[in-house]
């Protein structure tokens, strides 16, 4: 008896890696013949070819494919105007015609944003600010500038501002710190944004972080370009070309580790090309910033009688909103 269940077992497991070679010929003779990255027909990734070779290689392509996608989180104005803030984030954006940005929200979808990243190729112009970009979609080749761009998220298109581009005379990175958290050195390499005081600006800080500047890591630090963001919003500037300063950070996503953030952002350009991806499975977990995701960061915590929660600064209770 202990004898036919071995035999049965042995011949399971032989079976089991039988199915498995021939997977791993079958991904072996998709790579050779499209440079595709998925053994799935419903998810196939043809790379796209040029004198009958791919562009990029196989290996840039597996490389991508190992990291973890995870859905973009977007503005919740429900948790803004439960924390009393709706109006003052709103009228931050609005100043600058980027309005907008609020709204936008979408799924992330693994294949989508793969498949974008694999075959991102960015032109860039004299100041070596992204000009024109072209990428895959579907199986499908597309070439958009930034103005197109742009139009796909109702941004501004008459901004001149790019990522390679001074900044203003009268901004000082050091100095605005310093204003929104009473912290006299700014270190983008340490620095949080808990120690933004005032919760609009935290929120915004936040809202840009984790779109335009999607990254994967959850250290909670305000980079050089968000904070130069965060001071456009506050001066009412609509020099920005926003646009621009995401492809430069989508191609920065593409060449990195860790995991990737931007999916949600890539779903609205396949959106605005029309493209037909409602099949395609959605990478799960929540795709706004709910209060359970302040909560977890420990910017609010909840609260007892008229004040429902209180806002922490630093990780210090600092004060209770929503003020009656």
């Amino acid at each position: 008896m202990e004898e036919s269940q071995e035999l049965t077992h042995a011949s399971e497991v032989k079976k089991q890696k039988g199915i498995k070679k021939k997977k791993r010929n079958k991904i072996k003779l998709m790579e050779k013949l499209f440079g595709c990255i998925s053994s799935d027909d419903s998810n196939v990734i043809i790379l796209p070819k040029e004198n009958g070779k791919c562009v990029g290689t196989m290996r840039w392509v597996k490389r991508i494919s190992r990291r973890r996608v995870r859905p973009t989180k977007f503005y919740d104005e429900g948790v803004a105007e439960a924390l009393g803030i709706g109006d003052d984030v709103r009228m931050l954006f609005e100043g600058c015609g980027l309005g907008n940005w609020l709204d936008l929200s979408a799924p992330t979808y693994k294949r989508l944003t793969l498949e974008f990243l694999s075959t991102l190729q960015v032109q860039r112009d004299n100041n070596r600010s992204p000009h024109r970009l072209t990428f895959q979609l579907m199986n499908t080749q597309h070439n958009l500038n930034i103005k197109r761009v742009n139009q796909a998220f109702g941004w501004p298109i008459n901004g001149t501002i790019g990522p390679k581009d001074r900044p203003l005379r009268n901004y000082c990175a050091g100095e605005f710190w310093r204003k929104i958290t009473g912290l006299f050195d700014y270190n983008p390499r340490t620095d949080k944004a808990t120690a933004i005081i005032h919760p609009a600006f935290r929120m915004s800080q936040r809202t840009i972080a984790n779109t335009t500047f999607a990254r994967g890591d959850s250290s909670g630090v305000v980079s050089t370009r968000e904070l130069h963001f965060l001071w456009h919003l506050s001066e009412g500037s609509t020099t920005l070309d926003v646009e621009a300063w995401l492809v430069d950070h989508i191609e920065d996503v593409a060449t990195r580790s860790g995991n990737i953030t931007i999916g949600g952002m890539i779903t609205i350009i396949a959106s605005a090309l029309n493209l037909d991806f409602a099949d395609k499975q959605v990478c799960p977990r929540p795709t706004q910033l709910d209060m359970q995701s302040l909560r977890t960061m420990r910017w609010v915590a909840d609260a007892e009688g008229p004040h429902p929660y209180l806002w922490h600064v630093s990780g210090l209770p600092y004060a209770y909103l929503l003020d009656p």
